[in-house]
């Protein structure tokens, strides 16, 4: 058995154990073995084993290279005590193979045994050691043509033992260490191999969450206006249809949820005490009519709530409150808790704002995504309203044009950084990646993330 012991790290003390298919290693999830680490690539190295049983590590072409006692290899065969670098994540090769019976050293015979046959001629120099005495045909007690004494003594018609010479005795217990010798191995295999699957898998598999299905819907209405908000969270996405007649807003909303998300709403859901809340809370409220409907399913286990024109159960207002910020935060429906004034205020703000940045993008290298940002706000302050105003489409047009704009830019650095790299101009190429970072200061744009993870691997160079 091979492990890789993580020892330095945000896995540090992870012990893996590596099978016979092999591990592979890198940042996406489809890997064995996920190393949250940027500076590691999505697919990074592989340790696996070849037809000889011997340990190897191969680099898929990663950026910052995996590093074998500190040398960057494409393919490297690796000991016990070797150390690899993927990323920032540094494994450590241990060795839990145990030695094979047959190149373990052959038992020594026993005093009493060596005794007994100090003037017995050795085995070597006896011939009818290595060839069994000749027999006549159809002598029905004679040996066979070839005969492996396993150390219990033969027995035949003329002699209960063989002890005449004292030669069979010898090598039968010789015979029977090795014998017993091989017990104890199949025995400790056995046993190792029970321990071995008796242990903590090097991944910790998560509990098993059962199914979720939220169905909420909250009506708000009297002689003025009409608020409908419904949400239906299933098969991890969530829906969110709104209709505000008043305000003219009718919104239409969906997205699949991050399953840690559901994951979390679960066990929130299940740990409260909504289970235990009557199914029906109903008041009297002349003119209005205010419903907020929950009903929770988690696997087979459901429960309905209706509140009509009363004051919610605490309980139910806290769980009513969890699933609406849940809806305003991945759909980002916070701005209909505004009024149409002022967000017509805010978007015309954040117009003028993308304009100036935009108008001074050569001042600062960041200029030109806060107009990107500003533009953005503007089309999400103005998504639920209708009719748009008139700097809408203008606003939408700036946006286009400072995103082109931005994309040209990094084009135009990342051929220099190439460039710098192949002339092995490492300064240069690093002053470069640091701009493009400050072009694009967003950590989750895919540009940025390149420009960090190659200026991990210029700045390397730079130490050397």
């Amino acid at each position: 058995m091979m492990h890789l012991l993580i020892i330095k790290g945000d896995q540090r003390g992870r012990d893996i154990e590596v099978p016979p298919a092999g591990v592979r290693v890198g940042r996406s999830h489809a890997n064995d073995i996920v190393v949250a680490d940027k500076a590691a690539s999505q697919f990074h190295c592989r340790f696996f084993f070849k037809s000889d049983g011997t340990l190897w590590v191969t680099d898929f072409a990663s950026t910052n290279e995996t590093l074998v006692n500190g040398e960057a290899v494409t393919e490297a065969r690796l000991q016990t005590g070797d150390e690899v670098e993927v990323g920032n994540e540094l494994f450590r090769v241990i060795s839990g193979t145990l030695t094979p019976l047959a190149e373990q050293p052959p038992p020594l015979p026993s005093a009493d045994s060596t005794l007994e046959n100090d003037d017995a001629p050795q085995p070597e120099d006896t011939p009818a050691a290595t060839e069994p005495p000749a027999t006549a045909a159809g002598d029905k007690t004679a040996a066979p043509a070839r005969d492996f004494d396993l150390g219990f003594g033969r027995r035949d018609d003329t002699a209960p033992f063989q002890t005449k010479t004292g030669q069979g005795v010898r090598w039968g217990r010789i015979g029977g260490m090795l014998l017993g010798l091989a017990v104890i191995a199949v025995l400790g295999g056995i046993a190792v191999f029970m321990v071995v699957g008796e242990r903590e898998p090097a991944v910790p598999v998560a509990p098993e969450i059962p199914p979720l299905t939220v169905i909420y819907e909250k009506v708000e209405a009297h002689a003025e206006n009409i608020f409908r908000y419904a949400l239906r969270i299933e098969n991890e996405e969530i829906h969110v249809q709104i209709d505000d007649l008043n305000n003219h807003r009718h919104v239409s909303r969906e997205k699949e949820l991050d399953r840690r998300v559901v994951e979390q709403l679960t066990e929130t859901l299940r740990d409260s005490a909504f289970e235990r809340l009557q199914p029906e809370y109903t008041g009297v409220s002349p003119g209005v009519y205010n419903l907020h409907d929950l009903t929770v399913i988690i696997g087979r286990r459901a429960h309905r709530v209706r509140v009509l024109n009363r004051v919610e159960p605490d309980e139910f207002r806290r769980v009513r409150e969890w699933i609406e910020e849940l809806g305003r935060t991945e759909l980002g429906l916070a701005a209909l808790a505004m009024s149409p004034e002022r967000l017509r205020d805010l978007a015309r703000d954040a117009y003028l704002e993308g304009r100036k940045r935009l108008e001074e993008r050569e001042v600062r290298y960041g200029n030109l995504a806060e107009a990107i940002r500003q533009f953005h706000l503007v089309a999400w302050y103005l998504d639920t309203l209708e009719p748009k105003p008139d700097f809408y489409a203008t606003a939408l047009q700036e946006k286009d044009r400072a995103e082109r704009l931005l994309e040209e830019r990094f084009q135009d650095h990342w051929f220099r950084v190439e460039r710098a790299g192949t002339l092995g101009d490492w300064e240069e190429a690093a002053r470069h990646l640091r701009v493009i970072m400050e072009l694009i200061p967003d950590r989750t744009d895919e540009r940025h993330e390149r420009a960090e993870t190659r200026l991990l691997t210029v700045e390397r160079h730079l130490r050397r």
